[in-house]
Order: structure tokens, then C-alpha cells, then sequence
């Protein structure tokens, strides 16, 4: 729900597409609530959301003030392997004195030590996967077993509903703050406006309205609150998996921003229940293409680490496309083919 000149969100989806049917190898996107991770799921890719501020560019808070326009989102790539998104990641990550984080290793092999995984299958909101999306948690489950790996179930350590409520807020206030970038003195009547972006998002802007900055303050700090609860998660695991999304893939044009705010809300609710929590948190999270349906649709699964723990991701992840290769699937478009 971005106005329809940012490429983030438009090149996250259209450019899962293209790696996907090897149109390209890599596609820049921006993940604001799992824009990244949700196109790499339906599309059987690599899709991570790197840790806040890890990436060249961004900045989550500048002179100690919360810079709105980044500070749920990160920019990165869409791959075909885990390997093309580790060494993108150590290519723009920041480097230096003024590194936040510890510099990407070079990923060549799994993590030396087993690992305490912990997974989480329903929603945030109380939502439980379809029977599809649970069996790709479970395969995974069995998988990293299969290789050592410690797993036990973990629970969310907050109110899950109120989170997504306080998330939404948020995002309706960064509508009305994008408005406000525009150029100072330009009065764009709303009919010319509602014409630029996406019917979505303009809704956005009318819901924003009625929200004063005490009521978004107030979210932000509920938000902060829960992202310490997160973080304490990874006291006693290291890895916690969850499905990226409560469905496979659903059919083109069942979610889209030209749909009535309300009914889209409603369909977004029972579509992505798992995704906003690392925007929110700032914390690293990929989807990796795990499962396929039996109609041949892929299905990812979500793994998340601590703030920082990029590295200990993309090690695992390597490990698990060793164990069960997935760059050679194709779908039935290869691009490759047609040339």
C-alpha cells in the first residue's frame, strides 16, 4: 500500500516474478511489513529483511529522532539462493567505524554448532494455518532434527492482537507523514491525489486523519514494549520459525489496493499474520522456500534470529539448501528456455 511511484513495493512483487521464472538473478525490494519475505513465499525465493540499520541508507532514527519513512522498512534483494543473498548482504551492508553490526563473514558452510530452534504455528491475531502451511512448519521441523538441530515449541510473549492493532496505527500515521512530504506549498486537491496512488492508500490517509500524535507516540512506545518481549525470546533459543503467511499463494487479484479499505483489511488479517514483527522490532528475518503444495505452489517458512543475528540466518540457511536443494525448481515459465 505505497503510492504507485516507490518501486518497493511495485519491484518486490514484479520482481519476485522475474527471478523466479529467470528473467533475473537478484530483484531489489523493501520490506515494510514483509514485503520482501511475502513475494520470495509465493514465489519460491530467498527473501530476507536484513537488521535495522544494518543496509547502507538506512537510518531508523536521525540526531535521535525516529525517522518515520525507514524505520519499519529495510531495502534488499530477492534471490534464488542462499548464497546470491549473502554476498549482496556483505556488499551493502555498512562497514567500518560506523558499523552497527559486526561484518558478514563469508557463509561457506553451516553453523559449527547445532542450534536451539523455536517455532511458533499460529498467528499473532489467534489465526491457525491452513493444514499447507502447518505441514511446511512441520517438514522443516523434521528437517532440522534430521541435522542436530534442538526444537521446541515457543509462544508469543505478548498480546498478539493488540500488537497488530498498534502496527496498524502506525502505518496509517506513515501514510499521513508521506503526505507530508510533499513540496512545501503544494496544495494537490484529493481528487488529483486519489489518482496517483493506490485506492489503499489513499484510504490510508483519510483513516490517518483522526489520529493525533499522542495516539501514535503511545503505539510506537506498546510497539517498543513488545520488541523487548520478542528479544527475550532468543535468551533461550537462537532461531524461532514460523509460517510466513496463513495461506499458499491465493489467486491473483484477491489482494490488492484497489479493493475497499475494509474488505482488504479483512482479507490482509487472514493472509499475513507473522510478518510485521521483525519491522516492528527491527530484528533479521528470511523466508525460505521449504515446502511446495500439491499443486506445485511454494510455500516458505520464516526464520528469525536476535537483533544482529543476519550471519547465524544465512549459515543455517545454507545449511538446509544443502539438505534439500531447492534452485533447481522451476516454474513451468523459465525465461532461459524461450531465449
Amino acid at each position: 500500500m505505497e503510492p504507485r511511484s516507490r518501486p518497493g513495493r511495485v519491484v518486490g512483487r514484479r520482481g519476485a516474478v522475474a527471478v523466479a521464472a529467470g528473467v533475473i538473478p537478484v530483484a531489489h525490494g523493501s520490506d515494510g511489513a514483509g514485503s520482501l519475505r511475502i513475494p520470495a513465499s509465493n514465489c519460491g525465493l530467498v527473501g530476507l529483511k536484513p537488521s535495522r540499520d544494518r543496509i547502507i541508507g538506512d537510518h531508523a532514527f536521525i540526531d535521535g529522532k525516529r525517522n518515520v519513512g525507514s524505520f519499519l522498512g529495510e531495502s534488499f534483494v530477492l534471490s534464488r539462493t542462499v548464497r546470491d543473498t549473502a554476498n549482496m548482504l556483505s556488499l551493502v551492508e555498512i562497514k567500518g567505524a560506523q558499523a552497527p553490526f559486526q561484518p558478514l563473514r563469508t557463509v561457506t558452510g553451516p553453523p559449527k554448532k547445532r542450534l536451539r530452534v523455536g517455532y511458533i504455528m499460529n498467528g499473532m491475531g489467534g489465526h491457525v494455518p491452513s493444514p499447507e502451511v502447518q505441514e511446511s512448519v512441520t517438514k522443516t521441523i523434521a528437517a532440522l532434527q534430521s541435522l542436530g538441530h534442538q526444537v521446541s515449541e515457543a509462544q508469543w510473549p505478548f498480546p498478539g492482537e493488540r500488537f497488530i492493532e498498534d502496527f496498524t496505527l502506525i502505518y496509517a500515521a506513515r501514510a499521513q507523514e508521506a503526505k507530508k512530504m510533499l513540496p512545501a506549498g503544494a496544495e494537490i486537491p484529493d481528487s488529483v491525489l486519489k489518482g496517483l496512488v493506490e485506492p489503499a492508500s489513499f484510504a490510508m490517509v483519510g483513516i490517518s486523519g483522526d489520529l493525533t500524535e499522542e495516539d501514535v507516540e503511545k503505539a510506537y512506545g506498546r510497539i517498543e514494549e513488545c520488541s523487548k518481549a520478542y528479544f527475550s525470546l532468543f535468551e533461550k533459543i537462537d532461531i524461532l520459525i514460523t509460517p510466513v503467511l496463513l495461506k499458499p499463494p491465493v489467486r491473483i487479484g484477491e489482494i490488492n489496493g484497489s479493493l475497499p479499505i475494509s474488505v482488504l483489511m479483512q482479507r490482509l488479517n487472514h493472509y499475513g499474520d507473522y510478518t510485521m514483527l521483525q519491522n516492528a522490532s527491527g530484528g533479521p528475518a528470511m523466508s525460505l522456500p521449504m515446502h511446495w503444495t500439491k499443486t506445485g505452489l511454494p510455500v516458505g517458512v520464516q526464520f528469525a534470529a536476535r537483533m544482529g543475528g543476519d550471519y547465524e540466518l544465512l549459515e543455517l540457511a545454507f545449511e538446509l539448501e544443502a539438505a534439500r536443494p531447492w534452485a533447481a525448481r522451476r516454474p513451468p515459465l523459465w525465461a532461459p528456455t524461450l531465449v
